[in-house]
């Protein structure tokens, strides 16, 4: 994993990224004890300087939609402790609230669409971020250095596991933005839990942005327990805004969408599919996120607004 903030008592040391590819982020330790979530059952409670409020769990911290076979999503472990990362699901469609009713097998999706999970023993330490790729070699040709993690042609990077695709083995974000949307599914339940979720771009087509789980799902879903009931998910806000659409040009050094601040109150907190009740889909991305078209590509490099001491035991 990328080492964007290193935890030490309560200081954070940063790292810099050259954006031409000289100077790649140092890796970190992934050692440490494991949580199914960033800081467990601790609640948000350690505000920095700025009076943020640290969230207890992993966050999308940046994404670039264009050119293709530059695109990479970055999660970032804003807590004490280490993640494991094989419960974890990225998605950009809003099929993943059915992930726990496909145990007879995965429906195939559209064309570069997917449901993908982390690869069995990945984790993310405490103040490290993961770098996702669309594809290793060009995102090595363009920023200098390997991802964390491919979602096709893996070579040396690890290889994320497709759980349902399209056609074929791949993934596009589209630029004119559609929701990602990261899930935590234990394998045994009837319901995933929300993560985090952003829309990249400005304007989705129908059925690619932010879709409340109450209509994906209106009868719930009936996992692979035993009981042949389904359960029914909370109503999602499903306000999150779309974000003014950049990278426009064809380079590794033009815009991406990059996180600024945490959650906080531009989220509600009770009443929602995520972790500790959270409504994801509620998140005001335009107050969390930057809205400048010309942002530029960091990968693996979290921006000093988000090195906050970290929440949970560590």
């Amino acid at each position: 994993m990328r080492l964007c903030s290193v935890v030490l008592g309560f200081a954070l040391l940063g790292c810099s990224f050259d954006p031409a590819g000289s100077s790649p982020p140092a890796s970190g330790d992934a050692s440490g004890s494991m949580s199914d979530a960033a800081a467990g059952s601790d609640a948000a409670s350690n505000p920095d300087g700025g009076g943020q409020v640290v969230p207890p769990h992993l966050l999308f911290s940046e994404v670039k939609t264009h050119p293709l076979d530059l695109e990479f999503i970055e999660i970032f472990n804003p807590g004490c402790e280490a993640v494991e990362l094989s419960s974890y699901h990225v998605a950009d469609v809003p099929d993943y609230a059915l992930v726990p009713s496909w145990t007879g097998g995965a429906p195939v999706l559209a064309n570069q669409d997917v449901v993908l999970r982390f690869p069995d023993g990945a984790t993310l330490a405490s103040g490290e971020v993961a770098v996702i790729a669309r594809e290793e070699a060009t995102f090595l040709a363009g920023f200098g250095f390997l991802p964390d993690y491919s979602i096709r042609a893996a070579t040396v990077s690890e290889q994320m596991v497709f759980v349902a695709r399209g056609t074929s083995e791949s993934m596009e974000l589209r630029n004119e933005g559609e929701a990602l949307i990261l899930v935590r599914w234990d394998g045994a339940s009837d319901l995933v839990t929300d993560v985090d979720v952003v829309v990249p771009g400005d304007a989705p087509i129908d059925g690619q942005g932010i879709v409340g789980k109450q209509d994906v799902a209106p009868g719930g879903v009936d996992g692979p327990d035993e009981d042949g009931v389904a359960t029914q998910y909370a109503s999602d806000a499903a306000t999150l805004p779309a974000m003014t659409v950049r990278d426009a040009g064809t380079s590794a050094t033009v815009g991406a969408y990059q996180r600024i601040r945490f959650e906080g109150p531009a989220e509600v907190a009770i009443g929602g599919n995520g972790i500790e009740g959270h409504d994801e889909t509620s998140e005001d991305t335009r107050e969390t996120w930057e809205q400048d078209v010309g942002t530029l590509p960091t990968p693996g490099q979290v921006p000093d607004s988000l090195r906050a001491p970290c929440v949970g035991p560590g």
